[in-house]
């Protein structure tokens, strides 16, 4: 299967899931609005889904992908399925007790992770009491993730893609049920995460039966590989545990703020990663297994150009999309959370959050590209270095900007870490292969983005014309009024050629 259209695939498994997820997040900020409960849930919420990242999504799979990629290349697939049995069983080790450790320090936990719920803080006490309660959802997604990454390379992208959605169905379910105040619904929202888990895992484990890869713990655990996996984590940990700091940080200084700030930047941050999930996360998933195994088989021209192409085809579509997010923020937070609890200053705060985010879009997106590459190289230490700087240039700005810009500051302060990590990956990729990007790609980039500048601004003038801040119908012609203009102007100056999108998508290299 080609690398877009395994992109193709992931992407709009993703979209189903993204969908229920904004519809998920309407619900919430309905039923909970932007005060206590919903900040206290918000962190309750977050820890557990960083830990996943980090430990599943972030080094396990990056360090995992390509070792077994590599395996089934050179011994064959039972002995892969092997290293996945003793993988899995060392990870579940490792995080059933990192889960009754956390579940018994939780306070600490708070403490240092929302050091703005302070004592006296009501937020405080109801974070740890929804925390301990989502914390168990860990274990089981941090499993389903490897057995997502199995599926991958044997080429099953969209199952793994969908599972999410089990999540979301869960999360609707228990909104729609739950009844009463803020402070009523969290608890049944905190139970209902490790009970999705829990099917997400069983689904995962059922399809990698059917796909002939089935996956069972192994107690054999003296394997050199299993050795070279953990020396592999090492650093891909690091990173990934920088990335999540950076996280941690921008909500930590959120807690700080006034009740209201850690839900403005989860909901501007919820609308930010639609496009990072359908572009970033979508590409680079179908790259990492892909890219590895041309480089196991010794195949370094072709894994080279899949890696340009994937760029261009990334800032084809990122590049219109974060210009429709800045010029279209207000309406489009207006229209999706608008009602309910959430006011129209809830609505500008977020919407101003949106902006910011959308600013360092491309730069997240491609970052995922290009870290891909390097895990399938087997390099953890380089994404290492791109994720510090930009953990320098976050928490740099972050607190320079906190005290005058708020959480729009912090917001800023995000994308500005995002850009530096691509820089820090662009200097090291150019170091090994002459040059990061191809000419023509720079050239089509440049092209691209005055584009999607022109349109962005056609977008928000169309808006303006055809209806009032609510009006979702006014808000949909716009953004096709846009993205229509964009693709015809990109076309027109040569900056995308369907044919060549057309060849990629029928590629069966």
């Amino acid at each position: 299967m080609s690398w877009l259209r395994a992109s193709t695939v992931v992407a709009a498994s993703t979209l189903a899931s993204r969908v229920l997820g904004f519809l998920r997040d309407v619900l919430m900020a309905q039923a909970l609005g932007a005060g206590v409960a919903a900040d206290a849930f918000l962190i309750a919420l977050k820890i557990p889904n960083l830990l996943r990242r980090l430990f599943a999504e972030g080094a396990f799979s990056a360090a995992f992908v390509p070792l077994f990629s590599q395996v089934q290349v050179e011994e064959g697939t039972s002995s892969a399925l092997a290293l996945a049995g003793r993988a899995m069983t060392v990870l579940s080790l490792a995080l059933l007790a990192l889960t009754g450790l956390a579940l018994v320090a939780m306070p600490l936990l708070i403490g240092l992770l929302a050091p703005g719920f302070d004592i006296f803080d009501p937020r405080r006490d109801l974070a740890i009491e929804l925390t301990r309660r989502t914390f168990p959802y860990v274990w089981f997604i941090s499993l389903a993730a490897l057995l997502a990454g199995v599926l991958n390379v044997a080429g099953s992208f969209a199952l793994p893609a969908l599972v999410p959605v089990i999540l979301n169905l869960v999360l609707i379910a228990a909104l729609l049920l739950a009844d009463g105040a803020p402070a009523m619904v969290v608890p049944v929202l905190a139970l209902a995460l490790p009970i999705a888990g829990i099917l997400q895992l069983a689904a995962l484990l059922l399809a990698c039966r059917m796909a002939g890869v089935p996956v069972v713990p192994r107690f054999d655990l003296r394997d050199r590989r299993i050795r070279l996996l953990g020396r592999r984590i090492l650093p891909g940990l690091a990173s990934a545990g920088i990335y999540q700091i950076n996280v941690v940080i921008v909500t930590i200084m959120a807690t700080a703020l006034a009740p209201g700030a850690v839900s403005f930047l989860y909901f501007a941050d919820r609308l930010a990663q639609l496009p990072l999930g359908l572009i970033g996360v979508a590409i680079s998933t179908a790259l990492l297994p892909l890219v590895a195994r041309r480089l196991a088989e010794g195949r370094f021209e072709e894994a080279k150009a899949m890696r340009n192409q994937a760029v261009e085809v990334a800032l084809l579509l990122t590049l219109p999309a974060a210009a429709g997010l800045t010029a279209l923020a207000l309406p489009i937070v207006q229209i999706l959370f608008g009602r309910g609890a959430f006011d129209l200053a809830a609505t500008a705060a977020t919407a101003t959050a949106l902006q910011a985010c959308a600013l360092g879009l491309p730069a997240a997106v491609l970052v995922r590209i290009l870290a891909a590459t390097f895990f399938a190289r087997g390099d953890m230490r380089t994404p290492l270095l791109g994720a510090a700087a930009a953990l320098v240039v976050n928490l740099g700005a972050g607190l320079a900007m906190l005290s005058s810009l708020e959480h729009l500051g912090l917001a800023i302060a995000a994308s500005l870490g995002s850009w530096a990590n691509l820089l820090v990956l662009s200097w090291r990729l150019g170091a090994i292969e002459e040059r990061a990007f191809s000419r023509r790609t720079k050239q089509r980039a440049a092209s691209m983005l005055a584009c999607a500048a022109v349109c962005g601004s056609l977008g928000a003038q169309a808006f303006e014309e055809l209806g009032r801040l609510g009006d979702p119908i006014a808000l949909g012609s716009a953004i096709l009024v846009a993205a229509l203009g964009f693709f015809a102007m990109v076309t027109i100056v040569r900056a995308v050629r369907p044919k060549e999108l057309t060849a990629l998508l029928r590629d069966r290299a």
